[in-house]
């Protein structure tokens, strides 16, 4: 949701391709639980697409993204058939940790505020400056909101998911943090 949000696609449109991405990439790479892949990396290309061709019809420009990511993971398959990735090695690791560092701060500027219940849109910059205000908000409490309701589930659900990978009970060691956060999480959000 977090990938599709900072594309600027609806979140369930991120819940669709991680199931079928989920399904897809852990039949393919031989474990059923894992999930990969260079969306992430596509997020930043997705949402300059998203903004040029929006229309009245198609306010997401989701007809278009469609065709283009599937052309994209076509060649993908191709390059893969071929044994193209090699090829990639000669692309510093710097550059791929900066492009990485890069979408991860595009992802925090605008889930930060999803976190705390506050309606952000706009740019990444203006996204960044809004954080300080976003604060204020889920510190405080009042107004028809409950921007510090959903700060307290989301701070709630990220410290589960610390201290579940840091003291995970033996008995439980196949449970990943994510999900004991996301029990929390959905938990604290149903009593609240």
């Amino acid at each position: 949701m977090g990938i599709a949000r900072a594309s600027g696609m609806p979140a369930s449109l991120g819940l669709i391709t991680a199931a079928v991405g989920g399904i897809v990439v852990g039949f393919l790479g031989g474990a059923p639980l894992q999930i990969s892949g260079p969306s992430a990396g596509l997020s930043v290309l997705l949402l300059d697409w998203v903004v040029a061709y929006r229309t009245d019809d198609d306010p997401y420009g989701i007809a278009s993204i469609a065709v283009i990511v599937m052309l994209a993971g076509l060649l993908q398959a191709v390059a893969g058939f071929l044994k193209l990735g090699t090829y990639f090695r000669a692309v510093s690791p710097a550059v791929i940790r900066g492009m990485l560092a890069g979408i991860g701060i595009i992802i925090v500027a605008k889930q930060f505020h999803v976190m705390i219940d506050n309606d952000i849109e706009g740019s990444v910059l203006y996204n960044v400056y809004e954080i300080p205000a976003g604060l204020q908000k889920a510190l405080t409490s009042g107004g028809g909101r409950y921007h510090h309701i959903a700060a307290s589930i989301g701070m709630a659900t990220l410290l589960t998911i610390m201290l579940w990978e840091r003291f995970r009970p033996s008995r439980l060691h196949f449970l990943p943090g994510a999900l004991a956060g996301l029990l929390v999480g959905s938990i604290a959000a149903a009593v609240l």
